[in-house]
């Protein structure tokens, strides 16, 4: 009995020792795990950046986005939809949207939060490849590229009528997920640094990036990026005259001078003024807006195309927390929807790749 005790007491010291040690080992693992994700992130999120207007399916990983301007004004995306999306018919459910008359009504589709889903990833890629010059901070919060369906489910929310998170479990988001923040300065013409820094884990959310609270995790990717820096082309950026030449336009069919005044004559565009629409002050039109490369030529500027604009209808999401200026109530919340000028953020740029987009 007494041999038995001892071995029992040998086997349970060993027991103790390895049980202590389990944790230790579990806890490596989850940080070697950790930090090769945001390695590979790291290296992936400078390729997306310098690919330009790629619109790749894994930028729907980004929860949200908030941008620092330097007139100390705060803007905010989700990428969840609003919680009324599935009832476009119903006015009382949606946020108050006037027109340019003042009057109140439904917002337009295009405001609303499928819309903004569709091209969150063209808008993601432009807010962080703006300049610090336009926007000192540009903070992003990331669920990993190689999260799991069940992270992703986990972390799924909507944006309520007063501007509110709600996630679909009531214990909030459990899952890893990380902040991005990105720096973009011209040391030179056309040469930019590029920097991006994550921290890790997000533990608890916050009403802005600042007040958001992460792990001891921390890590800075620089890289160079020699190309041009372009902003982005929206067509509800273009005048309306320049909308109408560029709305004659057709992809992959070239059109004449001539052929883009004569249709602008022959529809109800040119009724109010036929003056205006002349082939010197088409051509005029169309010089400008090439300078802009919102359109192409040949060579001899006798044939027109139009090149992509970006409709970013993200823009058109972004609201201003508690303590800043925009259309949000005191406390923060989405007071209503207004058009980019009216307050909102309307900046977003793109690097051009090396290699023109066929």
């Amino acid at each position: 009995m007494g041999e038995v005790a001892i071995a029992l007491a040998v086997v349970a010291f060993g027991l103790v020792a390895v049980l202590g040690v389990l944790p230790v080992g579990l806890n490596v693992q989850r940080d070697n795990r950790e930090d090769t994700l945001i390695k590979n992130d790291g290296e992936y999120w400078m390729h997306a950046l310098r690919g330009g207007r790629l619109a790749l399916d894994s930028l729907n990983h980004v929860e949200w986005m908030e941008i620092h301007t330097p007139d100390t004004k705060l803007y905010r995306a989700e990428f969840a939809a609003l919680q009324f999306d599935g009832h476009p018919a119903d006015s009382a459910l949606w946020p108050v949207f006037h027109d340019a008359a003042g009057n109140a009504q439904l917002p337009p589709a295009s405001y609303r939060g499928s819309l903004k889903q569709s091209t969150w990833r063209g808008d993601v890629i432009g807010w962080l490849s703006t300049p610090d010059s336009m926007a000192v901070r540009k903070i992003a919060k990331v669920r990993p590229m190689g999260s799991t369906v069940l992270q992703r489910k986990f972390g799924e929310k909507t944006v309520g009528r007063d501007g509110r998170v709600m996630y679909r479990n009531e214990g909030g988001d459990q899952t890893f997920s990380y902040l991005l923040e990105s720096s973009v300065v011209e040391r030179a013409p056309s040469f930019w640094e590029v920097k991006l820094t994550m921290r890790w884990p997000i533990l608890e959310e916050g009403a802005t990036a600042d007040t958001v609270k992460t792990g001891p995790g921390r890590r800075t990717f620089v890289s160079y990026i020699h190309a041009p820096l372009e902003k982005a082309q929206a067509r509800w950026g273009l005048k309306q005259d320049e909308r109408s030449v560029y709305d004659t336009l057709i992809a992959d069919t070239p059109l004449t001078v001539e052929q883009i005044t004569q249709f602008l004559i022959d529809t109800k565009v040119a009724t109010a003024n036929r003056q205006q629409w002349d082939a010197g002050g088409v051509s005029a039109l169309l010089q400008g807006m090439a300078n802009a490369r919102v359109v192409r030529s040949d060579s001899a500027n006798r044939l027109w195309l139009p090149q992509a604009l970006y409709d970013s209808f993200g823009m058109y999401s972004l609201r201003s927390p508690a303590g800043y200026s925009g259309v949000a109530d005191a406390s923060g919340a989405f007071a209503e929807f207004a058009a980019p000028a009216q307050g909102y953020f309307s900046e977003s740029y793109f690097f051009r790749p090396p290699i023109a987009a066929p």
